[in-house]
């Protein structure tokens, strides 16, 4: 589902570009059905597998310009350290949203199919997209350092 919502973002399809969580909808709304399908192939939850699929990747999503600002600042500008620090922190708050709503829906078990699930999808959705923010962010951030020298 992955490389059909990226197939649909490079041909300009609304709602798959990642850039935030209201233009990733689509892309959302895609692997959840996915998500959903092999849970059911599998005789998993579908419900859980869904759940933790979609509170992992909207948290994600909704947190990553956020939590890439605050990474370039603690790092004073390293990029490269910056980009680090973004995925671990981004891969913890999908994990831990997709293990609470699995273990809402599932139980025990739902939590363990949850935290596999967000976790995934976050090194895969957001590999490649961390550093571009980063970058932006590092950007800023040695605007604003040239902005206080200048004062």
């Amino acid at each position: 589902m992955g490389q059909i919502s990226d197939a649909l973002d490079r041909n300009g399809v609304n709602g798959f570009d990642e850039t935030n969580v209201t233009n990733d909808w689509g892309r959302i709304l895609l692997e959840a059905a996915g998500t959903a399908a092999v849970a059911g192939a599998t005789g998993g939850n579908i419900g859980a597998a869904t759940g933790s699929y979609v509170a992992g990747n909207i948290l994600a999503s909704a947190t990553i310009n956020a939590v890439a600002k605050w990474a370039v600042e603690q790092t004073n500008g390293d990029a490269k350290s910056a980009t680090a620090i973004t995925n671990i922190v981004e891969n913890i708050i999908a994990s831990a949203s997709g293990t609470a709503a699995g273990g809402a829906i599932g139980g025990g078990s739902g939590a363990l199919n949850g935290v596999a699930i967000s976790s995934s999808v976050e090194q895969y959705n957001f590999v490649q997209f961390i550093p571009f923010v980063v970058e932006a962010m590092a950007y800023i951030y040695a605007a604003v350092q040239v902005g206080k020298l200048l004062k």
